[in-house]
């Protein structure tokens, strides 16, 4: 039986969870995250690459830094080669 289980309520973070049950399933473990645990900031970037017939010259990699958030990200986009 496949469902969707959604939680909310008091200073938790709103999270839908898709469950899928079993024939001897007798319990879930659903995490959840107090809102006044999150950090506040966030962290936003971007990056321009040149196309050339619809390919880039070098893979591409964006990343954010740590200025407003205590976490970083890193995406790297690789060339794509026939």
């Amino acid at each position: 039986m496949n469902f969707n289980v959604t939680i909310s309520g008091g200073d938790y973070k709103t999270r839908t969870f898709p469950r899928t049950l079993k024939d001897t399933t007798s319990y879930i473990k659903l995490p959840l995250v107090s809102k006044s645990r999150i950090y506040k900031g966030q962290n936003k970037t971007n990056k321009t690459a040149g196309l050339t017939n619809k390919d880039t010259t070098s893979a591409t990699t964006v990343k954010t830094n740590t200025s407003s958030s205590l976490n970083t990200s890193v995406i790297t986009i690789k060339r794509y080669i026939i």
